[in-house]
């Protein structure tokens, strides 16, 4: 995976209709989610809360009650 810019990204984007089934890398996980809680808050309130869900089990539990 390479890293680009963002301002190199956004022109490019689409919506993903098919996803892969591999799962994704621990470490990539952490390197997102640490981009996201440095991202700026409102008024700096910084309310992040994530959950990382890799069994399959929890994902389809987390996707029942969210439906």
């Amino acid at each position: 995976m390479s890293d680009i810019s963002l301002f190199d990204a956004l022109p490019t984007m689409r919506a993903m209709r098919r996803l892969t089934p591999n799962p994704v890398p621990l470490e990539l996980i952490r390197k997102v989610l640490d981009a996201g809680t440095r991202a700026q808050s409102g008024q700096n309130t910084q309310p992040w809360a994530f959950v990382v869900v890799q069994e399959p089990e929890g994902k389809k539990f987390i996707q029942e009650r969210y439906h």
